[in-house]
């Protein structure tokens, strides 16, 4: 995959959607308010792993290989 510095940046309180088949967001609600803080986001996912969470941004907030359970948060 690849990582790459954004236009937007998203620091502070912020709406994700998440997956809830995902074992990271089994039991909880698909929409989850959460403290996002980082400049730099996935531009591309790797072979592999799949996005399990967006921000309202559409900016990939997780990352996952449930097989394997790797997780990016």
């Amino acid at each position: 995959g690849t990582v790459e510095r954004k236009d937007v940046c998203e620091d502070g309180q912020f709406e994700i959607q998440v997956e809830t088949e995902c074992p990271l967001f089994k039991g909880l609600e698909t929409r989850q308010t959460v403290l996002l803080t980082h400049g730099d986001s996935v531009d591309k996912v790797a072979e592999g792993l799949r996005c399990v969470a967006k921000s309202s941004r559409h900016i990939i907030s997780t990352i996952a290989d449930t097989e394997r359970r790797l997780y990016g948060v």
